[in-house]
Formats: structure tokens, sequence, C-alpha cells
């Protein structure tokens, strides 16, 4: 064998939106929305923000998104300012001062999409590993890097972000993982991977002989 050509694909099925003109029973696939503004407990980098024409454009708009996964919108009717944020009402507060905004929490499709899931204010750090791969105040950045780990030697199941400072730990475990406790910790946030996604690699070997 004088050769190897080693070729590495990757792919993700990634759910992001599921249309259904009839929804099956049980399915529930609703946004849900009210008069506020979600203000995330990650005091930074957790919003994109753009204009569009409608609630829906917003809407879709979140739905849409590739470089993070969106888990919720803040609308102004008055502007067309839309917000899309990685967090829902999970961890973000809903404010009652935004009486200009509505919110809209993306719906999880009984199953068939989820966000990253968390309990507000709790820490992972009993019964699992963490790494300090990234510094960065940006949650989403600190969620892509666990999404997207492949050059890494171990599984990311979590993250753990601080709240308000830079620091991003990729956690090999979830919080409903056997032997893992959560602690009461509200300077730092964990963050489960979503359940439906899951990363294939296809590996392909060609020889020249």
């Amino acid at each position: 064998m004088d050769k190897m050509l080693y070729w590495r694909f990757q792919l993700y099925f990634i759910l992001g939106a599921v249309s259904l003109s009839a929804p099956a029973q049980g399915l529930t696939c609703d946004w849900t929305s009210g008069v506020g503004r979600l203000d995330p407990y990650i005091t930074s980098g957790s919003i994109k923000s753009l204009s569009v024409n409608s609630e829906n454009e917003c809407r879709a708009q979140c739905m849409q998104q590739t470089s993070f996964i969106c888990a919720s919108t803040n609308y102004r009717p008055d502007d067309g300012n839309c917000q899309l944020l990685a967090e829902n009402t999970q961890t973000a507060n809903i404010s009652s001062s935004g009486s200009q905004w509505r919110y809209s929490v993306r719906p999880d499709c009984a199953g068939i999409w989820q966000p990253w899931t968390a309990t507000k204010g709790y820490h992972l750090n009993s019964g699992v590993e963490k790494y300090n791969q990234i510094s960065t105040s940006d949650l989403r950045d600190c969620m892509s890097f666990c999404l997207q780990d492949e050059d890494i030697s171990y599984n990311c199941s979590s993250i753990v972000k601080s709240v308000s400072g830079d620091q991003c730990y990729i956690v090999n475990k979830r919080s409903d993982d056997t032997g893992v406790t959560p602690e009461v910790i509200t300077a730092y946030q964990y963050f489960n991977l979503p359940l439906w996604y899951s990363g294939i690699y296809i590996y392909i070997y060609i020889y020249n002989e």
C-alpha cells in the first residue's frame, strides 16, 4: 500500500423544525407566548438581534438558525425588533417591565424537537468530569463548542457556564445521569445537550496499491 487517502464525513442529524398540517393526537407543536420580554440568566452572549416584519417571521428565524440552537424569541411589534435566545423559560426570566414586547418559547413537539435543558441556578460538579475548554462570555459559543467537539477525545453531554464571567466547561455527563448530583450554585448554570442531537462519523479509506 503506497498511499492511503483518509476521508472523514461528519453527519449531524439535527431536526430543526417540523411542519405538520394535521398533527397527530397528543403532538404539541404550538409556541407558548405572552406579554413581556425574556431576560436570559446568562447575562451576556445569549441573544441575537435582527429586524423582521412580524412575530411569525421572528419565530421562523429562530427555527432556521444554524449557528446556535434557538430556544425562544422576543418580538417588539412597534419597530420589528426580533431577539433570538439560546435560553427559554427554564432559565430566563419573564420581565414584566417589557410590556411592549412579546415572548415566544419554541415548542418541543412532544419530543420531536427539544432544546438544551436546565434547572435554573444549578451547577454540575459531583460525579462528572469537567474540561475548561474555552474562555468566552458568550453562551452560544460555549454550546457550539460542545456540539462541534469532533477534535476532542471525550464525550460532551452538557456544559457549565459562568453566569456573568467567561468560564465554559465541557462536561461528560448529564444532570440526570446515574451518580450525578446537581448542586445549587447561582454563579454557574448547567445545560444538558439536547437528546435529539447525535453525530455520526463515516470513515472511508481509499487505497492505492
